[in-house]
């Protein structure tokens, strides 16, 4: 099972399922998610992506200069209609901020070996008071932020008059339910779920999309080469979804930012169900083991010169991707409890990065230097580029018109 610590345990975050022991409801969770976020959804979420990824577009014609905030925005807003069938108009939107606020309190709490209560588990007996307890006044604001991520939003897709609602996880499950969709402990299923959907797909898309732009001002050839398969292919139009298995360039593209730069380098700590030994350790159950994604994505072993960003590495002597080489292991997590909206983010990953080189080129300003070891951070479990400067310049003004015109779908 995933291992929580007592800090988690106080900010009243237990309702996640993703930290369900391995069992019949866990599966239960895995089946329902796979049934609204796996390749079966496509169909609903896919028109909710193109939406979101054409909104960037304008965005960065208009206002270029404001490129997190979009990438953010337009994620957040994707995942939000996806999720609860509310259609986000402003990066303000009181929804998002109800989830950001709730969503960021979970990133910080979970953080592993952060907090000393977690070591110390009797520290949760001392007052509020005393000097060293703020994890005491946190865990009680952010008992707030929990409450209202799970309750406002979905009332909001249960409720019509506030936004446009749209079919939506929460919807179709709630219809599917006939008679039993009333009952609480359905609510509280897909509550849950609904709230995991914006955990797993926001913070960890968003930083995959900055990854991107980060790494094409780093390898322009590789920009270079994307945009001129990109051209062979859509003669002008904007890339969709069906355009995948005819972009294999750009798809090899999309697996190596998965690789080079995986956006959870360290996965989420795990609790050994029994005694075990590997490579020589002895490791007795309830142990707490930590997956190091960044040691399986850099193994030289298998990926030569892995700090190198070179898509080719996925593609065979005739251009195409190799088998079994689509996804870099580790990037999605790991066995069982690997990440289930991996076609969601997937899809959107790959239709903002096409659709970008499509239409802009990502230029960086005279003597920008970029240099692996200094220009990340990370923020709770999740490794982003440090806010950088760049030029996004429409590649002529008809690809700028056509951006433009994405608006009157």
């Amino acid at each position: 099972m995933t291992e929580w610590s007592p800090f988690t345990f106080r900010c009243d975050f237990s309702w996640n399922p993703g930290f369900l022991p391995y069992g019949d409801a866990f599966q239960n969770y895995r089946k329902v998610m796979h049934r609204y976020v796996g390749p079966g959804a496509a169909a609903m979420r896919q028109p909710k992506q193109r939406k979101g990824v054409h909104d960037l577009l304008r965005r960065l014609v208009t206002s270029p200069d404001d490129l997190y905030s979009h990438i953010r925005f337009t994620t957040a807003s994707q995942v939000l209609s996806i999720a609860y069938g509310i259609d986000a108009k402003r990066e303000d939107d009181p929804y998002i901020s109800v989830v950001e606020r709730g969503n960021n309190a979970f990133l910080s709490a979970i953080q592993p070996g952060h907090w000393l209560v977690d070591a110390f588990p009797l520290l949760r007996h001392v007052p509020d008071w005393v000097p060293g307890a703020e994890f005491k006044r946190l865990a009680k604001a952010w008992r707030k932020c929990s409450h209202d991520w799970r309750e406002i939003p979905f009332m909001a897709a249960k409720r019509a008059g506030l936004y446009s609602i749209s079919v939506s996880a929460v919807s179709l499950y709630l219809d599917s339910l006939g008679e039993k969709a009333d009952l609480p402990e359905n609510h509280d299923f897909i509550k849950g779920i609904s709230a995991l959907m914006y955990a797993a797909a926001v913070d960890t898309t968003a930083a995959t999309i900055e990854c991107f732009f980060y790494e094409m001002l780093r390898n322009p050839h590789v920009q270079k080469q994307a945009q001129q398969e990109l051209d062979s292919v859509l003669h002008g139009r904007l890339p969709d979804f069906t355009d995948c298995a005819t972009l294999p360039y750009t798809r090899a593209l999309v697996a190596e930012l998965l690789r080079c730069q995986p956006v959870a380098p360290i996965g989420l700590p795990r609790e050994i169900r029994d005694d075990d030994v590997y490579m020589g350790y002895y490791m007795p159950k309830g142990s707490v083991v930590i997956g190091n994604v960044w040691a399986l994505t850099h193994d030289e072993r298998v990926y030569p010169d892995p700090y190198a960003f070179k898509p080719e590495r996925f593609l065979d002597e005739k251009g195409q991707l190799r088998p079994g080489m689509t996804e870099p292991a580790g990037a999605w997590g790991f066995g069982r409890r690997a990440c289930p909206g991996r076609f969601l983010a997937l899809d959107t990953i790959f239709l903002t990065v096409a659709t970008v080189l499509t239409t802009f080129d990502i230029l960086a300003q005279p003597g920008q230097v970029f240099t692996l070891d200094d220009d990340f951070e990370t923020t709770g479990v999740t490794r982003h580029p440090k806010p950088f400067k760049c030029e996004i310049r429409p590649r002529s003004a008809a690809h700028a018109r056509t951006a433009m015109a994405t608006a009157e779908e």
